[in-house]
C-alpha cells in the first residue's frame, strides 16, 4: 500500500508534523508527502492512505479559506475507483477549542473516504508556534499506530 500525507502550513510548523507522520508511515509503506498546493484530487490513483493535516484555522468553517488551502482542496478530492482510507490531523495551541479534524473527516467521509482513526489527532505547538519537544516523535508514533491498525483492517475486513 502507498499512502500520501497533504498538509496546509504558512509558517512551517505543520509541516514538520507531517513530515513525522510521513517517516512513521515510511516503516509500513511507502509514502508521498505534499503540500496542500501541490497536492492530486484523485487519490486513488495515486494512495490507498489519505492523511490530510493542517492548523485548526485551515478546518474553522468560519475562518476564511485561502483560493489553495486545505478546505478548497478537501471539496476538489475524490478517492476514484479504488478504495482509500483517511486519517486527519491538526496542529493548534493548547488554548485552541474544538477538533477542527471534523470538519476534515465530513469532506473526506462525502467523497467515498474511510476513516480509519478517531478525530482527536491534534499535535501542539507552544506559544511561538512551534511544535511542542515531544510533538514530532508523538507524530511518528500515532503514524506508526495508524499503519498497523490499517494493516489489521485490510487483513480482518468488516
Amino acid at each position: 500500500m502507498r499512502a500520501l500525507v497533504v498538509y496546509e502550513s504558512t509558517p512551517g510548523n505543520t509541516e514538520t508534523i507531517a513530515e513525522h507522520i510521513a517517516a512513521g508511515l515510511a516503516r509500513w509503506m511507502e509514502v508521498d508527502l505534499a503540500e496542500v498546493t501541490s497536492a492530486p484530487t484523485c487519490i486513488g490513483e495515486h494512495a490507498g492512505l489519505l492523511v490530510v493535516g493542517g492548523p485548526t484555522s485551515a478546518f474553522d468553517p468560519n475562518h476564511p479559506a485561502t483560493e489553495h488551502g486545505l478546505r478548497n482542496w478537501l471539496n476538489t478530492i475524490h478517492k476514484g475507483l479504488n478504495p482509500v482510507h483517511a486519517a486527519t490531523f491538526d496542529t493548534r495551541t493548547e488554548n485552541t477549542p474544538g477538533l477542527a479534524t471534523h470538519t476534515a473527516e465530513k469532506h473526506l467521509r462525502r467523497a467515498g473516504f474511510h476513516i480509519i482513526t478517531e478525530p482527536a489527532n491534534s499535535f501542539y505547538l507552544d506559544t511561538t508556534g512551534t511544535p511542542r519537544p515531544a510533538e514530532p516523535q508523538r507524530a511518528g508514533r500515532w503514524a506508526e499506530h495508524l499503519a498497523a491498525k490499517l494493516a489489521t483492517t485490510a487483513h480482518h475486513p468488516r
